[in-house]
C-alpha cells in the first residue's frame, strides 16, 4: 500500500472526528455514528503502516554492458525507471517489493517497439544486477544474485562471463594457478573471499595457457567484494576484443 492510501485514511478520520464533534449534543446519533467512522478509519490508516513496514523487499540495479546496444529507457512494470542509459552506467540498487515484474527495454526515447522484455522474479532481502548485454542476434538481462557482505578486514570478487562470442574461460594468477575455471557465457562465478591485495589476473581460453587478456594490479579492496564484467568490445565478426568491468559488490 502507498503512502497516499495512508493518508487518504488519515484525513478521513479527521473529517470524521470533526463531524462527531459537530453533532455530539444536537443530534448523539449522528455523534455516534462520524465517531465510529473516526475509528474505523484510523484502524485502516494504523493497519496500512504495519502492511508497510513488514513487507519484504528485494534490491535490483542495472548494468548497460554492451557498447554495441545503444542508449536504452527501461521500464519496470510500464514505469520508467532510466532514461538514456547508455553503456558502462549502472544504476543505484532500487528498493521493490518482493515478487515478479515485467521489464522492458526500449531503445532511448520511443516506446513503440522492445529490444529485450522479460518477466523478472525477485525474492525478499536479495540483490540483484541485471546486465544488459548483447548476444549474437539478440539483447538479453542477465539477471545475478549479488552478495555484498564481505568479513570484515577481507575483500571478495568474481567473475561473470557475458561476452557471448568467446567460448568458456579460465580466469588465473599471472604465471600461477586457475582461479576459477570453465566459466561459460551469461554465468557467474563464486565469490572467492581474499586479503585486500594487487594480484596480475589472465583471462584464457579454457584448458590451455593462451593469453585472450591481461588483468594487471587488479586491486581487491579491503571490506568490499567486487565483481569483473567480461564483455566484448567487437564491433565485426573478425577479431575478438574484450574490456573488464568491475561494480562493487
Amino acid at each position: 500500500m502507498s503512502y497516499e492510501s495512508h493518508n487518504h485514511y488519515l484525513q478521513k478520520a479527521t473529517k470524521y472526528d470533526l463531524l462527531s464533534h459537530f453533532y455530539k449534543y444536537s443530534n448523539p446519533t449522528l455523534h455516534d455514528y462520524y465517531y465510529h467512522k473516526h475509528l474505523q478509519s484510523i484502524t485502516k490508516a494504523i493497519s496500512l503502516i504495519h502492511v508497510r513496514q513488514t513487507k519484504k523487499f528485494a534490491h535490483l540495479r542495472l548494468f548497460h554492458v554492451s557498447p554495441n546496444i545503444p542508449a536504452v529507457d527501461v521500464y519496470v512494470n510500464e514505469m520508467r525507471i532510466l532514461q538514456n542509459f547508455t553503456y558502462k552506467n549502472a544504476s543505484d540498487y532500487l528498493s521493490l517489493p518482493a515478487g515478479t515484474y515485467q521489464i522492458d527495454i526500449y531503445p532511448e526515447g520511443t516506446t513503440t517497439s522492445t529490444i529485450a522484455s522479460q518477466k523478472l522474479k525477485l525474492e525478499a532481502n536479495q540483490y540483484y544486477t541485471g546486465a544488459i548485454a548483447k548476444r549474437p542476434k539478440e539483447v538479453k538481462l542477465v539477471t545475478l544474485k549479488d552478495s555484498p557482505a564481505v568479513p570484515n578486514g577481507e575483500a571478495a570478487f568474481r567473475f561473470v562471463h557475458l561476452a557471448s562470442d568467446i567460448e568458456a574461460v579460465d580466469i588465473a594468477v599471472k604465471n600461477g594457478d586457475i582461479v576459477f575455471d570453465q566459466l561459460t557465457p551469461e554465468h557467474a562465478s563464486s565469490y572467492l573471499p581474499v586479503y585486500p591485495i594487487k594480484v596480475n589476473l589472465e583471462i584464457r581460453p579454457t584448458g590451455t595457457k593462451e593469453l585472450i587478456r591481461s588483468l594487471p594490479k587488479t586491486h581487491f579492496l579491503v571490506n568490499q567484494a567486487t565483481s569483473f564484467y567480461i564483455v566484448s568490445t567487437n564491433t565485426n565478426n573478425e577479431t575478438t576484443e574484450l574490456a573488464v568491468l568491475s561494480l562493487t559488490p
